[in-house]
């Protein structure tokens, strides 16, 4: 993905999130590069679920948890078409998941709407409808990892976000059922902190849901060399932060070689493994209606 902001000086300035060389590499990708995930984004413990005390099996392709959907959303062709409209243009995506397809339940339609217009943005809007009679579950996210510089790292990459709580995960990255205000590494996100001290903390693997507060927070990256900075707002409830610290020579675009920490995935998405712990997270709209239509949308403003 990449957006071109036009008009701050004389050259074009460019924001890239970072690509794979070609087609080949986003099929054998294994890190969700630029991927639609889903049907359900993130983990889901021991690949399965109970929905109106039916038991569904889900394949594992995260140890034996089941992760971003496993390739159900990420993996397939979708049908695409262009156009403008209030002079913004526009990719409408769109694609549908049949009952049973990676053991989901229900027929599900999703698209995935892409807006670039004239004020920097970039919108993403996420739409499910849910064509069967039965009751399935639905969480959609982008998984772009942004980097705002030419650089190897994001270290001196600024994270700032308008959140007090997060929810703490184990050494595989299930969440715990815990929600904890922010403390240690995560107290300074509200003010903002830089990826080299949170590595100097000695905590590298965030991989963890922040919780917006209610009055639809955002969150920014900024890169003090570049001077770009990156705004997102959405509707959802949660940013989850990955900071590629896994990555280990991973072949992108135009020859460059990608690392541990080498970017940064936000993304904005309902709360981890819901489904599983109803007592300790809220469940509201995960769970996706007969006959209904499901509808987030996230902002990514750029600023130079």
């Amino acid at each position: 993905m990449k957006v071109e902001i036009f008009g701050k000086t004389a050259t074009d300035e460019e924001v890239h999130a970072i690509r794979l060389e070609n087609e080949n590499g986003y099929i054998n990708d294994t890190v969700s590069m630029g991927a639609t995930v889903g049907r359900v984004a993130n983990r889901i413990s021991n690949a399965r679920f109970k929905l109106n005390n039916q038991e569904y099996i889900l394949p594992a392709n995260f140890g034996i948890h089941h992760l971003h959907g496993n390739h159900c959303l990420s993996k397939r062709v979708w049908k695409y078409e262009t156009f403008c409209l209030q002079n913004a243009e526009r990719v409408k995506l769109t694609t549908s998941s049949f009952d049973g397809e990676f053991g989901y339940p229900g027929d599900v339609d999703f698209a995935v709407t892409y807006t670039l217009n004239s004020k920097d943005q970039l919108i993403i809007q996420f739409k499910a409808t849910n064509q069967s009679p039965v009751q399935t579950i639905v969480n959609m996210t982008n998984h772009s990892y942004f980097n705002l510089e030419e650089s190897a790292t994001i270290f001196e990459h600024t994270l700032k976000a308008d959140c007090n709580a997060y929810l703490p995960v184990d050494n595989v990255g299930l969440v715990t059922g815990e929600k904890k205000e922010l403390d240690g590494v995560f107290e300074g996100i509200p003010q903002g902190i830089t990826f080299k001290n949170i590595v100097k903390s000695g905590i590298v693997d965030i991989d963890n849901d922040l919780i917006k507060r209610e009055n639809n927070g955002a969150l920014t990256l900024e890169s003090p060399n570049s001077g770009l900075k990156m705004t997102i707002t959405t509707t959802y409830p949660i940013f989850h932060i990955y900071c590629s610290q896994h990555f280990e020579n991973i072949h992108g675009k135009n020859g460059k070689s990608y690392g541990k920490c080498c970017a940064v995935a936000i993304e904005p998405q309902k709360y981890s493994n819901a489904i599983n712990l109803v007592s300790h997270i809220s469940l509201k709209n995960l769970i996706h209606l007969p006959s209904h239509l499901i509808y987030y949308f996230c902002v990514f403003k750029f600023n130079l």
